[in-house]
């Protein structure tokens, strides 16, 4: 998944694994027990077609997962 995040002023695109929400399967044969909603594996924040990745993302791993789930939720 693809989504246009702001991090300090700066327009990033950033690429990344979203495993929305499912629920469990209920009843006597119920086999699947569900998922929760989550952003996994952050793979480029592109800005002008520059991969800022591997300088920006490390360190700051929780405000930018705290972006994109803002941006996810915002629709």
């Amino acid at each position: 998944m693809t989504e246009t995040i702001e991090f300090r002023g700066i327009e990033f695109e950033v690429e990344f694994d979203y495993q929305p929400f499912e629920p469990a399967e209920r009843g006597p044969e119920a086999q699947y027990p569900g998922c929760p909603e989550s952003v996994e594996a952050v793979y480029s924040m592109k800005h002008k077609e520059t991969d800022f990745y591997e300088c920006i993302y490390e360190g700051n791993e929780d405000e930018i997962d705290e972006l994109i789930w803002d941006k996810i939720h915002s629709y």
